[in-house]
């Protein structure tokens, strides 16, 4: 996974960092390793959740960028679905 995140930043190359978050707020995976961060309380997750058809766009501060007084963030939520279980 790590190298998926790797190639879809080397292809867009706009990204500085891709973020995988459960729905607990844990950080599953990130891209920037030097990161070591393991939750967020950005409110963008809970919204993601409640709509995980839409991408969202904001630029603001989020502490899943804590060092950067404010950050563009493109997010959706992401789901899987495994055969059998709906």
């Amino acid at each position: 996974m790590q190298q998926h995140f790797a190639n879809y930043v080397r292809y867009y190359s706009l990204y500085q960092d891709l973020v995988l978050v459960g729905p607990d707020s844990q950080i599953l995976l990130r891209l920037d390793q030097l990161q070591t961060q393991k939750y967020s309380r950005d409110p963008l997750l809970l919204h993601c959740l409640q709509q995980p058809q839409q991408f969202s766009e904001n630029s603001r501060y989020s502490d899943l960028q804590a060092q950067q007084k404010q950050s563009l963030i493109y997010a959706r939520a992401v789901c899987c679905q495994i055969r059998g279980l709906h």
